[in-house]
């Protein structure tokens, strides 16, 4: 047996000569990592940092770009003001080390924004019909298609999706960004979609007291329309102003008892003066309703009483798009959730 130990001396260089080839063998990481949500969170979200270098790294170094860092292999971080950052990583082995970078959005929490290659911010404001209050959603980012809105000022709840936003490339169909929300609260809310590229924003409307939801696959065209060259033209007469009397045409804001509406739209044209007169409630009636005004018109709104109001509007080309308006009176009676109507702006 005394050629054991020679064996064992043998076997154990062998090793060692393998041990010393597989450690050359091994190369320089190649630094990689995924974000979720992908490169759109809101600020205090959580986001989950992920490696996904190759060769196995031993070592890890972030950097999130707000002055923070950490040595964790796949670290959380949160980030407490909106802003544009650079991620990076840099991932060691005993070979070396590489480092890679990506670049995320953070947004306001009450902004969700889509759509990163044409970007798309989208708000929320809600009201409880049954108590008058009002609150701001926050934005649940998902990925860069869809996300969610809770409404915490509501529901003391901020991690309870309430409404869904999906914005989708339509343009190969018909030259269009689509639009698609639903909700599973019974909250009265809408929704502002803005395309931030031109600055062009729509809103959508959801009465209190169902849980539907809705899409447009109408709107955002992508396609810039062509300048025609201008020639002269002699200075046009201004537009004689458009008195719409919404109290003697019956239309929309004059409600029989129960809350009969009266008419659902109006269409405006851009560049032409118009003087709305407004009453909250039918003659006689008794009651007021009180008037929510048209934020996309920059019309504020107001308490109404049993006397008329007066609004002037002039449409912009900026403006065009469906512009809702409702009661805002928590208490004036049956049919409430029917009074909501549109003024929509056309080119």
């Amino acid at each position: 047996m005394s050629f054991l130990p020679g064996l064992f001396k043998g076997v154990a260089a062998v090793l060692s000569v393998l041990a010393l080839v597989a450690f050359e063998s091994v190369a320089a990481p190649t630094a990689s990592f995924v974000m979720s949500p992908p490169g759109n969170p809101v600020v205090n979200q959580m986001v989950q940092f992920t490696d996904k270098s190759s060769s196995i790294p031993t070592s890890w170094l972030w950097n999130f770009g707000d002055g923070q860092s950490s040595t964790q292999e796949s670290p959380t971080h949160q980030y407490l003001a909106p802003g544009n950052y650079t991620v990076s990583l840099t991932a060691t082995n005993a070979t070396g080390s590489t480092v890679a970078q990506q670049s995320l959005i953070v947004s306001p929490e009450d902004v969700l924004r889509l759509n990163a290659p044409h970007p798309f911010s989208v708000t929320l404001a809600a009201r409880d019909q049954r108590t008058g209050n009002t609150g701001e959603g926050v934005a649940i980012p998902q990925n860069d298609l869809f996300g969610f809105f809770s409404i915490p000022d509501l529901t003391q709840n901020r991690d309870n999706p309430e409404v869904f936003v999906k914005v989708l490339d339509g343009r190969p169909i018909n030259g269009q960004f689509w639009v698609f929300y639903g909700g599973l609260t019974d909250l009265e809310y809408t929704l502002t979609v803005t395309e931030l590229p031109t600055g062009r924003a729509k809103m959508f409307f959801k009465a209190g007291g169902s849980a539907c939801g809705g899409f447009d696959t109408s709107g955002f065209n992508f396609t810039p329309t062509p300048t025609p060259t201008p020639t002269p033209t002699p200075t046009p007469t201004p537009p004689a102003v458009t008195v719409v009397d919404l109290v003697a045409t019956r239309f929309v804001w004059t409600f029989t008892s129960g809350g009969t509406n009266f008419g659902s739209s109006f269409r405006m044209q851009t560049g032409q003066p118009y003087q709305l007169r407004v009453r909250g409630g039918d003659p006689g009636e008794g009651s007021a309703h009180g008037f929510s005004g048209f934020p996309g018109l920059g019309v504020s709104g107001f308490g109404l009483t049993a006397s008329d109001r007066v609004v002037n509007i002039t449409p912009t080309a900026g403006q065009v798009g469906n512009h809702f308006f409702a009661c805002t009176q928590p208490s004036c009676g049956v049919g409430h959730p029917n009074m909501v109507a549109s003024i929509q702006v056309v080119p």
